[in-house]
Protein backbone atom coordinates (compact mmCIF):
# COMPACT_ATOMS: atom_id res chain seq x y z
CA UNK A 1 0.00 0.00 0.00
CA UNK A 2 2.68 2.08 0.97
CA UNK A 3 4.78 1.45 -2.13
CA UNK A 4 1.50 2.35 -4.09
CA UNK A 5 1.58 6.00 -2.44
CA UNK A 6 5.14 6.47 -2.97
CA UNK A 7 5.26 5.53 -6.98
CA UNK A 8 2.16 7.96 -7.17
CA UNK A 9 4.60 10.62 -5.29
CA UNK A 10 7.73 10.19 -7.81
CA UNK A 11 5.36 10.64 -10.68
CA UNK A 12 3.85 13.88 -9.60
CA UNK A 13 7.16 15.34 -8.72
CA UNK A 14 8.48 14.56 -11.83
CA UNK A 15 5.23 15.76 -14.12
CA UNK A 16 6.09 19.31 -11.57
CA UNK A 17 9.88 19.78 -12.31
CA UNK A 18 9.27 18.83 -16.09
CA UNK A 19 6.56 21.86 -16.29
CA UNK A 20 9.20 23.71 -13.93
CA UNK A 21 11.62 23.50 -16.98
CA UNK A 22 9.43 25.12 -19.70
CA UNK A 23 10.70 28.43 -21.14
CA UNK A 24 8.26 31.42 -21.80
CA UNK A 25 8.16 33.12 -25.12
CA UNK A 26 10.75 35.60 -25.46
CA UNK A 27 7.57 38.39 -26.21
CA UNK A 28 4.16 38.28 -24.51
CA UNK A 29 1.64 39.78 -25.91
CA UNK A 30 -0.03 42.26 -23.24
CA UNK A 31 -3.06 44.32 -22.61
CA UNK A 32 -3.88 47.05 -20.36
CA UNK A 33 -7.18 48.20 -20.41
CA UNK A 34 -9.32 51.40 -18.39
CA UNK A 35 -12.33 52.83 -17.40
CA UNK A 36 -11.94 56.49 -15.63
CA UNK A 37 -14.07 59.26 -14.38
CA UNK A 38 -13.04 62.24 -15.70
CA UNK A 39 -13.61 65.59 -13.77
CA UNK A 40 -14.50 68.98 -15.29
CA UNK A 41 -15.76 72.57 -13.70
CA UNK A 42 -19.42 71.46 -14.22
CA UNK A 43 -19.77 67.99 -14.63
CA UNK A 44 -18.02 64.20 -14.46
CA UNK A 45 -17.90 62.10 -17.48
CA UNK A 46 -16.65 58.86 -18.22
CA UNK A 47 -13.02 58.11 -20.43
CA UNK A 48 -12.31 55.05 -21.89
CA UNK A 49 -8.87 53.65 -22.60
CA UNK A 50 -7.13 50.40 -24.69
CA UNK A 51 -3.27 50.08 -24.89
CA UNK A 52 -2.27 46.85 -26.59
CA UNK A 53 1.77 45.80 -27.18
CA UNK A 54 4.19 43.15 -26.30
CA UNK A 55 6.12 42.91 -23.11
CA UNK A 56 9.45 41.51 -22.12
CA UNK A 57 10.15 41.33 -18.92
CA UNK A 58 9.75 44.59 -17.48
CA UNK A 59 9.40 46.38 -20.62
CA UNK A 60 6.12 47.22 -22.61
CA UNK A 61 5.89 48.86 -25.73
CA UNK A 62 2.29 48.90 -27.28
CA UNK A 63 -0.22 51.50 -29.18
CA UNK A 64 -3.50 52.47 -27.82
CA UNK A 65 -6.57 54.38 -28.21
CA UNK A 66 -8.50 56.42 -25.86
CA UNK A 67 -12.15 57.87 -25.74
CA UNK A 68 -13.66 60.35 -23.39
CA UNK A 69 -16.88 61.58 -23.21
CA UNK A 70 -16.47 65.40 -21.86
CA UNK A 71 -17.62 67.59 -24.15
CA UNK A 72 -15.93 70.89 -23.43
Amino acid sequence: MVKKYLIVIVFISINLFLNAQEKKPAYQFHSINSVALVNGNNSVSAGLQSVNGFKKGSWFAGAGVGIDYYLY
